[in-house]
């Protein structure tokens, strides 16, 4: 997916070597879906590569990603002559960048969180369910119980 942003070996394997690498292509689709154009999107990528550089040296992962993270990387960026970000200092487009990472990388967390939800949900109602069912076959069996019993009780059914 990068590639169509990036032609260069050096730069692919940068990109993908970073901490946040494995969460490109979805970022590079978030951004083509949301309508960026490929410049927007080409910047981007670098901002979420010299993000997990700056992650890496803070000894953190993409999993640790906040917004306090966020703005320590914003104070970054304003002195920032990182020879992985190719020294060049990136501003708004960094800063931009990197919060929109974040905002696909906890939209994804969000959505597993939610699968994980729906699938105790789903536990949790097959197990009320088979439980009412159970229920049901035992007032089935104490009522097939009394008929049987009734009879012979004396005085319930008169002869």
């Amino acid at each position: 997916m990068i590639e169509q942003y990036f032609s260069a070996p050096k730069t692919l394997r940068h990109v993908r070597s970073a901490p946040c690498g494995a969460y490109v292509d979805g970022f590079v689709e978030s951004l083509q879906r949301d309508g960026y154009t490929p410049m927007s999107i080409r910047r981007s990528l670098r901002a979420a590569t010299h993000l997990g550089v700056f992650l890496t040296r803070r000894r953190q992962s993409a999993a640790d990603l906040d917004a306090a993270t966020l703005d320590a990387f914003g104070r970054h960026l304003l002195h920032c002559r990182c020879r992985p970000s190719s020294g060049r200092r990136t501003g708004y487009h960094g800063r931009f960048g990197a919060q929109r990472f974040h905002l696909e990388s906890w939209d994804r967390g969000i959505q597993r969180k939610l699968q994980t939800l729906e699938s105790i949900y789903g536990k949790i109602t097959d197990r009320v369910a088979s439980r009412r069912l159970e229920l049901l076959e035992w007032i089935i069996i104490v009522l097939i119980a009394i008929s049987i019993v009734l009879p012979f009780v004396p005085g319930v059914y008169p002869h």
